[in-house]
């Protein structure tokens, strides 16, 4: 009976895994606006936003590599992100120590330190530093949000180019809990996480089906890591508008404000998906699943960033960013 038990729960997990890894989406069939098109202009612009605002799993290839049980019904995850990442002169970023980590977390999880103590001992926690080039764009104008359904209506937006970097780590403390992706939001939220490109690329005349078409890259010491065209991604800015008034219409964008698009496939938290779909089906525990990414780590079979790493990204006519990482001094 027991043989039985333990292979109906193989059976159910090789089915859960089946069906998440079939709900992989195509992209849909939109406009795309370019310099070519000669229906715009590149313009430098010094961005100041108060709020900024981020999408995940927005590429096809980036939900195959990174989640389990996608849904394609479900507004794709949504956080802010804080203005303290803003790094627009491209300055050195240094890694988060483990009690800059700790304090992040504390905010949203008080007595998450004696928590994690108790998990696993006096280790510090890795940051687990990660890359996300991708196409952002500024508000130039206040949404008139209660005109969002008009098919025919969409406010005045500038395109440019983003590095959405991350501390993985607390963002896998952070799964299973009900404000999962406000832990997405304080693993992007350390000081410089957030290099911005200068050249903005603003349209003539603003289009609802429609979106600005570059070629996305991601260099790592010189060696590409992330390379996709954003004809891939899943939703129209003007979706993700009517996503933000959904999730924050108490908390929305103004002009100026900016909105991060979501990354392409490539970034170096990359766990096989059917080792996703156990973990989630056998209930394995943010914990557990964290000591196991600690370890994999040390075995260098994931390539997070390191002390003395460069990372350069580039959007074509958007041009590139490049930046430095360093390890946090500690006096």
């Amino acid at each position: 009976m027991k043989y039985t038990i333990i292979q109906t729960l193989i059976v159910s997990a090789l089915f859960s895994i089946f069906f998440s890894c079939s709900t992989i989406p195509e992209p849909p069939k939109f406009l795309c606006q370019n310099l070519n098109a000669g229906k715009g202009m590149l313009v430098d612009m010094d961005l100041k936003p108060k709020k900024v605002f981020g999408f995940g799993l927005t590429y096809p290839g980036h939900i195959a590599e990174t989640q389990c049980g996608y849904s394609p019904g479900k507004i794709p995850p949504i956080f802010k992100k804080g203005i303290i990442a803003l790094n627009p002169s491209h300055d050195t970023v240094y890694l988060p120590t483990h009690a800059q980590i700790i304090s992040a977390l504390e905010k949203l999880e008080p007595g998450i330190d004696t928590k994690i103590k108790e998990e696993y001992g006096d280790i510090e926690i890795p940051p687990m530093v990660d890359y996300e080039v991708e196409l952002a764009m500024v508000l130039l104008e206040n949404v008139a949000w209660e005109k969002l359904p008009d098919e025919n209506y969409m406010p005045a937006v500038g395109y440019f180019l983003a590095n959405d970097i991350s501390a993985r780590s607390l963002a896998v403390i952070g799964e299973g809990m009900n404000n999962r992706y406000d832990y997405w939001g304080a693993s992007k939220s350390f000081p410089g996480f957030l290099p911005l490109g200068k050249k903005v690329w603003v349209p003539d005349v603003p289009q609802a089906n429609a979106t600005f078409c570059t070629i996305l890259t991601t260099k790592v010491n010189g060696e590409i890591r992330q390379q996709q065209t954003t004809e891939k991604l899943l939703y129209t800015p003007k979706e993700m508008l009517s996503f933000i008034y959904t999730g924050y219409n108490s908390d929305l964008p103004m002009k100026g404000d900016i909105i991060l698009t979501g990354t392409p496939s490539g970034v170096a938290l990359q766990v096989p998906k059917w080792k996703r779909c156990l973990a989630n089906f056998f209930g394995i525990g943010r914990f557990t699943k964290l000591a196991k990414l600690i370890e994999v780590e040390k075995d260098g079979k994931l390539f997070f960033l390191k002390d003395g790493d460069r990372v350069e990204i580039s959007g074509g006519v958007l041009g590139s960013i490049s930046v430095a990482i360093r390890d946090t001094k500690i006096d």
